[in-house]
């Protein structure tokens, strides 16, 4: 059997593709030059427009990123070091702890061994005889005082009527009787309870011994109101009298008054009181003849100057 030659076949068919193959450049190139573009090729262009400005936005947040993180690692290595210098200075007060918790031990130890020191002198001054104490100093007396009366030049005999001047009332001493404020309100003549018991014991000093009574104001600081308002219805009633002045600390004695006794006192005056309330009509209203002596402060009553119409007061 004959075969039959292949070489020509292959030269046509070889040359039947170069034809194909240069008419598809022709046709490419006639697409190229004719300015129509290609979808394909527009597609990939803005794919790659896309990506560029994708990428330019990549590297602006990349660029932020690195400043941040600069940022960042400055604050990192600020805070380290601050971290190092806590911790020196936790290290320091560790140090300072260990030295004060020797400290305390030692305290402690020397603590105990003077509670030691101290049970045992209590033991030895336990056992050391209790020392007596000496007896209690009797109490010093309060120093009293007695105002005597000097002689008179022209030798009359005077007997003292004490009345003590004090913020709340006169008192007649040594019987201790007190005239309150309403005790020396005036009446309608002029004559106060004060005045009326003044010359009613006045005149029993002279019917029971033949003595002369002179009143004479005790005068204290507290009582100075008192004393003006005394010395006033005094020198009114015309009465001579005599005043001492003493401290507001000083004790007094007060001898009795001779031909007196405690109810005469208080009789003299209960009746000058009587006397006031029946002469004073426009008092009525104060009630029962009792009610002259309600207590209250002198400094309540008025203080007019002293009149001399009867006589200097004495200083004593």
């Amino acid at each position: 059997m004959q075969s039959i030659p292949l070489f020509p076949v292959l030269t046509v068919l070889l040359a039947a593709v170069g034809v194909l193959c240069f008419l598809l450049l022709v046709v490419l190139r006639q697409a190229l030059l004719s300015g129509q573009p290609d979808p394909a090729v527009e597609r990939l262009r803005h794919e790659l427009d896309a990506l560029r400005q994708e990428a330019q936005t990549l590297k602006t947040r990349q660029a932020r990123l690195q400043q941040q993180l600069g940022l960042l690692r400055q604050e990192l290595a600020a805070r380290q070091a601050d971290a190092r210098t806590l911790a020196s200075e936790l290290e320091s007060l560790r140090a300072a702890v260990r030295e004060a918790a020797a400290a305390l031990t030692r305290t402690r130890d020397e603590e105990e061994q003077l509670l030691d020191q101290i049970a045992h002198l209590s033991e030895q001054l336990a056992a050391l005889p209790q020392p007596q104490p000496p007896p209690p100093a009797p109490a010093a007396a309060a120093e009293k005082w007695k105002v005597i009366l000097g002689e008179s030049p022209h030798g009359e005999t005077y007997v003292p009527l004490f009345l003590e001047c004090r913020p709340e009332a006169v008192v007649f001493q040594p019987y201790g009787v007190a005239l309150p404020p309403l005790d020396f309100r005036p009446g309608p003549d002029g004559n106060s309870p004060f005045q009326r018991m003044v010359r009613s014991l006045v005149a029993a000093v002279a019917q029971s011994s033949g003595a002369t009574a002179y009143p004479v104001l005790i005068v204290r600081p507290s009582g100075l109101h008192a004393f003006y308002v005394a010395a006033d219805q005094l020198t009114r009633g015309r009465i001579r009298f005599g005043y001492e002045l003493v401290d507001g600390q000083m004790q007094l004695t007060f001898d009795p008054v001779p031909g007196l006794t405690p109810a005469q006192v208080e009789r003299a005056l209960q009746r000058a009181r009587s006397e006031f309330a029946h002469g004073a009509p426009d008092l009525a209203g104060l009630g029962r003849s009792d009610a002259i002596g309600q207590s209250g402060p002198l400094q309540g009553l008025p203080v007019p100057p002293l009149s001399r119409s009867g006589g200097q007061p004495d200083k004593l």
